[in-house]
């Protein structure tokens, strides 16, 4: 496992735009916002197994979104399973909103969603 980002070695007010730069580039091509972005915070961790990369985040405080401009123009290629730690987690999937509360797993594609 390698830890390729954590918020906690920057200060405050530099955490909600490296957060936002790294979902873009390692997660898949997408609109990051904040509810308080000196509130937002992450950690992003890695393992490769050959062709299989495992990534898991834990994030607070950011809302991920993939238009379906997004899907068309910058498709990830990926298929993630989602499990909630804590907390409620929302996302939409083609105009489907569900929640996914604590201690649940779910798989997702990463194609148009909002993560929150």
């Amino acid at each position: 496992m390698a830890v390729v980002f954590d918020t906690a070695v920057l200060a405050r007010h530099e955490r909600a735009d490296a957060m936002a730069a790294v979902t873009s580039e390692t997660v898949a091509a997408a609109d990051v916002r904040f509810a308080e972005r000196d509130a937002a915070h992450g950690r992003m961790e890695a393992w490769t197994f050959g062709p299989v990369e495992l990534l898991r985040a834990e994030t607070a405080g950011v809302d991920v979104i993939r238009t379906a401009k997004h899907v068309r123009t910058t498709p990830a290629g990926l298929f993630s399973v989602t499990r909630q730690i804590g907390g409620t987690r929302i996302h939409e999937h083609f105009g489907v909103q569900e929640a996914l509360a604590r201690e649940t797993a779910a798989p997702s594609t990463m194609t148009t969603r909002t993560f929150r």
